[in-house]
């Protein structure tokens, strides 16, 4: 059966250039076929990927997906990315618990690194406020007191 595992990047500030770093983890099942290891697990679909004994790394940019083949049933696979949650970003699709490969699911995951776009006002709107309430506040005070001269 065949493990995916894709990247995407939304949001305004997301980055679709970005290397993604990635560890994914086989462990083989309890009953395993004769002559078969996690180290014989093959993957393609990007340029560097190393797999030492069931640990594999590799880089993912947004829209690319890594396919694991040979994998038998009952594989046990986790999924990391080592910049989840960095810089801005909400990081959802991975996971440190193991998943068992099935027959009859799709086995993988698409991880997704999200960063909105954020416009300067509204990280400076406390102290654009605060400003203006200054201002309005001396105005004020000149009115009242030009008022009271007279």
């Amino acid at each position: 059966n065949a493990v995916k595992v894709t990247k995407n990047v939304t949001g305004g500030s997301g980055d679709h250039n970005k290397d993604w770093n990635f560890t994914v983890k086989f462990t083989a099942p309890t009953n395993v076929p004769a002559g078969w290891s996690v180290g014989q697990i093959t993957a393609s679909g990007v340029e560097g990927i190393q797999n030492a004994d069931g640990t594999v790394t590799f880089k993912l940019k947004h829209g690319q997906t890594v396919t694991f083949d040979n994998v038998v049933i009952g594989t046990k696979y986790s999924v990391e990315e080592s910049e989840a949650n960095k810089d801005g970003y909400t990081t959802t699709g991975v996971f440190a618990e193991a998943k068992a490969v099935a027959d009859d699911a799709a086995n993988g995951a698409t991880v997704t690194n999200n960063k909105e776009s954020v416009t300067p006002v509204l990280n400076n709107l406390p102290f654009v406020l605060m400003s203006g309430v200054a201002v309005a506040g001396v105005v004020l005070y000149g009115a009242a007191k030009r008022k009271l001269e007279r």
